[in-house]
């Protein structure tokens, strides 16, 4: 039987994101539980409160990083990291990038060799996944190539450092069909979505 650690990392901005998160979380517990594994931890990181104001720019490159070991840290303990987010005006949210921003590090997770870009744990990561749990207020077919261009990056970025992983788009939260609807009312209706997902 294998112990399971999981990683929650809250970068969602409108609530949405956030509470497809935590019925998913549910799903892989119950989803590990029939497989003989158990979930031995589940550590919830708000990044709207941890990485408030942190855009990494020209001024503050020297200092940026100096805390990004502790949410690498974060990835190399977990099996499985979720990471909730909104598409916010054709990206993911900021402090989703600010994460991204944070655990993309040269010469600690990546490097540079004559075959271009390494994944410097590439075999540490090897047998983890991040699940990213992404939501949109239109529907995808509304909004070209906006939703897939936003969480493809995500998914590419953390790929770029050797993790495996798998988007979870809800789309169309504030399509007409969907106003008025509170938060078990919108999961009732993305049911099939949630249901679709193996872990």
């Amino acid at each position: 039987m294998a112990k399971i650690n999981v990683a929650f990392l809250n970068a969602s901005m409108t609530g949405n994101s956030a509470a497809f998160a935590e019925v998913l979380i549910e799903k892989l517990v119950n989803d590990k539980e029939s497989q003989g594994h158990s979930v031995e931890q589940i550590i919830e990181i708000d990044l709207n409160d941890e990485l408030e104001g942190e855009i990494l720019n020209s001024n503050n490159m020297g200092d940026f990083w100096s805390d990004a070991q502790d949410y690498i840290d974060v990835l190399k303990d977990s099996d499985i990291i979720i990471c909730a987010t909104s598409l916010i005006n054709y990206h993911a949210s900021p402090v989703m990038v600010a994460f991204l921003n944070k655990i993309i590090v040269n010469g600690i997770t990546f490097s540079y060799n004559e075959q271009g870009p390494n994944a410097l744990l590439r075999e540490e990561f090897k047998n983890k996944k991040v699940y990213i749990v992404a939501t949109s207020g239109s529907p995808k077919a509304m909004l070209p190539s906006g939703p897939a261009t936003a969480f493809e990056a995500v998914s590419q970025s953390f790929e770029f450092i050797g993790l495996n992983t798998e988007i979870i788009l809800f789309d169309g939260i504030n399509a007409p069909e969907n106003f008025g609807k509170d938060e078990q009312q919108l999961i009732a209706t993305y049911q099939s979505t949630i249901d679709a997902v193996k872990f």
